[in-house]
């Protein structure tokens, strides 16, 4: 039931979102800045990220696609921890769940709550998770789709917009 609540909330979010004008991102333009409150109780800005490029991934506890590319996120999160600002944004209600799944996987990349569904409904509007962003080190969105990456395809979309 409470999956279903979730899901119904994430259409009307979805369909109420689609009434606000260019406030979704969009590849080739500049990100629409967002903060997101962290589980570690500290704020991320995008635009604080300039500089590095930023791989947003929306995502969920209870999506098997999700959880199934988290390794390779942790992969990618700790080749590059100088250039690279990997944030999982979680679509779960509960946050003691989310520190709960990382803790036990062994996930270190962070990870803050998108549990109002701003990201994935006006900002990066998606009807499905897991989606990944990649934004250049001057704020350029260079890719945004749904699905599983690979930790290659990762590493080449990383590269591609550390190059733009």
């Amino acid at each position: 039931m409470k999956k279903y609540v979730v899901c119904m909330a994430l259409v009307c979010a979805l369909f109420l979102s689609s009434v606000a004008l260019g406030a979704a991102a969009k590849i080739g333009e500049e990100a629409p800045d967002f903060k997101l409150l962290m589980l570690s109780g500290d704020t991320f800005r995008l635009s604080e990220q300039r500089g590095k490029v930023v791989y947003l991934n929306l995502w969920a506890t209870w999506c098997p696609p999700c959880v199934a590319e988290m390794g390779d996120i942790q992969k990618l999160y700790e080749a590059h921890p100088d250039d690279l600002y990997v944030i999982g944004a979680s679509v779960d209600e509960d946050s003691g769940t989310v520190k709960k799944f990382l803790d036990e996987n062994g996930y270190s990349y962070p990870v803050g709550m998108d549990a109002d569904y701003t990201l994935v409904s006006t900002l990066y509007p998606s009807q499905y998770i897991p989606l990944s962003v990649f934004i250049s080190p001057n704020g350029i969105v260079t890719y945004m789709d749904v699905g599983v990456l690979t930790y290659e395809l990762m590493e080449a979309l990383y590269q591609d917009a550390l190059e733009k």
